[in-house]
């Protein structure tokens, strides 16, 4: 017992020692879902709609609307992450950005992370206009995190995760981003955009 015991703390450390589990904060993750929160409400009282959402209201506080994207108001690309379609929409994003943020932020480091959410956000917001050949109106924080969830399959792949947590959290990922792709094929959610955020991660 005391050897499984001594087995077990010595693989914890060396869990801890490799993803930063322990005494790591989360500023930046709760940053962005903050302003998520505030985008939102703002965008509440303007008129958007909390579960019914109004599409003129989402492209006025700056949606990825391709007519406009294209016309010059490249500010979209990254605008439009921080807007969602209603609080269903909000509530999924805010969890699957947190569940990525526990691990990846105390692993890759803040300046790390934040770099990676943004160059996933240009890259998705990118790929959801090469995609569609008729205009979009396109807005979520899930091309990011897509982003992200491919920035951690890609750590999954190598040894820099330890091997007694690795099998798990691939088996977790994998079944999240495949559930969510295939989901993504109905009607009216933004597929290349996960698509584009995904690839780009990786």
């Amino acid at each position: 017992t005391v050897e499984t015991a001594t087995d077990q703390v010595k693989e914890a450390e060396e869990v801890n020692k490799a993803m930063s589990l322990t005494g790591s904060n989360l500023y930046i993750t709760y940053a962005i879902i903050a302003l998520n929160v505030i985008v939102f409400i703002l965008m509440a009282i303007n008129g958007a709609g909390i579960l019914k959402p109004n599409p003129l209201v989402h492209i006025k506080w700056g949606s990825n609307y391709s007519p406009l994207t294209f016309s010059g108001d490249w500010w979209r690309l990254i605008t439009c992450v921080f807007i969602h379609f209603g609080i269903i929409h909000l509530a999924m994003n805010t969890y699957a950005l947190y569940m990525a943020g526990v691990y990846l932020e105390p692993m890759l480091g803040k300046t790390k992370y934040i770099v990676a959410y943004l160059v996933t956000v240009i890259f998705a917001s990118l790929a959801s206009l090469w995609w569609h050949k008729q205009r979009v109106n396109s807005a979520g924080a899930s091309g990011p995190i897509f982003g992200l969830y491919g920035v951690f399959l890609a750590l999954l792949f190598t040894n820099l995760i330890p091997k007694q947590v690795r099998t798990s959290l691939l088996s977790s990922i994998g079944v999240f981003v495949v559930f969510n792709l295939i989901y993504g094929t109905t009607s009216g959610i933004d597929n290349a955009a996960h698509i584009g955020g995904l690839l780009t991660g990786i």
